[in-house]
């Protein structure tokens, strides 16, 4: 599934973030680069009320809103993350 996201930086205004069962594909549109990085290695992945907080590292990360997804994207995705202990 994909979302494009904004971002904080404004170098990366938008991005496309392509999730898989495994990791998650960042392609920033104004760069043409981006970056793969599974679950495991993010620094934490947390359950917020109003969505995900996905670090990437410890002051670097991505809010992602739950209605951005559909209630079965959000179950896939919940169910690639918790197989990882850096979920919470």
């Amino acid at each position: 599934m994909n979302r494009i996201v904004k971002s904080v930086n404004s170098v990366y205004r938008r991005a496309i973030i392509t999730f898989y069962n495994d990791k998650l594909e960042c392609t920033y549109k104004e760069k043409l680069s981006g970056f793969k990085i599974k679950y495991s290695e993010f620094y934490k992945i947390r359950k917020l009320k109003k969505g995900y907080l996905i670090q990437i590292q410890k002051y670097s990360f991505y809010f992602l809103f739950y209605d951005e997804f559909t209630h079965q994207q959000r179950q896939k995705l919940e169910e690639s993350f918790k197989q990882n202990k850096n979920y919470c």
